[in-house]
């Protein structure tokens, strides 16, 4: 695989960042419902997993793309307008939402906390790390990331920095709730998973599939075919995540899930993680993440689930959960598209004339 061709387009990735944004909305669905109550367990709880796949899949992209020129003038600049003009304007959009969709119940933000979101600062203030938006602690980390992304890539040029720095970076993340927890967080205790220490290695774990990638070079073929069986591979993991009782097991287990997620999604998916669908949900997949929450909450209180129960109550409780989750995919997805194509799509135009 030629890495040195920036212009190559990976649809396994698009179609990883599709199933990742699904995983989110099954994982949200459930935990913000009713659902909760009677369908839980382990495989629930560990879907959340999908969005470190997707600080991977960021920090593979970025390093593919910009490794070896970054530092002109031209690409720094580049870089720091398409990331802004990718993400800030649905953010802002969402942002605006909900400080009047809480104004109406009763809520009133104050302006540095306004001020906070705008500039995505809220990520590094302990209490505030779950932004008004709702899912949007990730965003602040992601913005975080792009912060010090110069630094790392000046970094991840010496092999044996990188490499300690992975090292550190993992260890750092294991033993991260332990340092957390000597803090006293006692009105924030989500800042011990939403923060950038918890996050920072699999930025990391993506960087190191290029990495790979660039040290197998001509011979991918053997990712390739070991990249068969990823589903496979993939759910054995999951399931290892899901009901180990071994620590430092699950904790590896999650590691190698979010990298090979990555490295099999670039060097060709199998059918069941690459299709059309799940490159349609990975085209629309940020407006997925940002509306499934609000979409799930409206779909609740006003008693939709328990509507749609009534009509299909054919099997008992996991008959409402999958029809509750199938109804919030689909109605995500068409307002996930609509906003792909007529209001980031014209962000990202404008953010390339600016370029221009």
């Amino acid at each position: 695989m030629n890495l040195t061709k920036n212009n190559i387009r990976f649809d396994g990735l698009e179609a990883l960042r599709g199933t990742s944004a699904i995983l989110v909305i099954i994982y949200h669905t459930i935990l913000l419902t009713d659902l909760k109550s009677s369908i839980t367990g382990s495989w629930i709880n560990n879907l959340a997993i999908a969005v470190p796949v997707f600080f991977c899949i960021s920090g593979f992209s970025l390093f593919y793309g910009y490794h070896d020129n970054f530092f002109s003038e031209t690409s720094f600049k580049k870089f720091y307008i398409r990331r802004f003009f990718r993400l800030a304007p649905l953010f802002y959009l969402m942002l605006i939402f909900y400080v009047v969709f809480f104004l109406f119940r009763g809520v009133r933000y104050d302006i540095p906390t306004i001020l906070n979101n705008i500039t995505f600062t809220y990520i590094l203030i302990p209490g505030k790390q779950e932004s008004i938006v709702w899912s949007g602690w990730s965003v602040g980390i992601e913005w975080l990331f792009y912060f010090i992304f110069p630094l790392l890539l000046l970094l991840s040029k010496n092999k044996k920095i990188y490499f300690s720095m992975l090292a550190i970076s993992i260890c750092y993340s294991i033993e991260v709730n332990i340092l957390f927890k000597e803090i006293s967080y006692e009105n924030s205790p989500s800042y011990l998973y939403m923060n950038i220490f918890k996050h920072f290695t699999y930025f990391l774990l993506g960087i190191s599939v290029y990495k790979t990638l660039e040290f197998f070079d001509k011979k991918t073929e053997i990712i390739k075919k070991i990249g068969r069986y990823d589903f496979v591979i993939l759910i054995s993991l999951y399931i290892t995540i899901a009901y180990s009782n071994i620590s430092s097991v699950i904790k590896i287990s999650v590691f190698l899930f979010v990298f090979l997620s990555v490295l099999f999604s670039v060097t060709g998916s199998s059918f069941v993680l690459n299709n059309k669908l799940s490159r349609l949900w990975g085209k629309c997949s940020y407006g997925l993440y940002l509306f499934n929450p609000i979409i799930i909450y409206i779909l609740n209180e006003s008693g939709f689930y328990q509507k749609i129960a009534k009509i299909f109550f054919i099997g008992g409780p996991f008959t409402m959960s999958f029809i509750s989750i199938i109804s919030t995919i689909a109605v995500t997805t068409l307002l996930a598209w609509l906003s792909h194509d007529y209001f980031e799509q014209p962000f990202i135009k404008l953010g390339q004339k600016i370029l221009k």
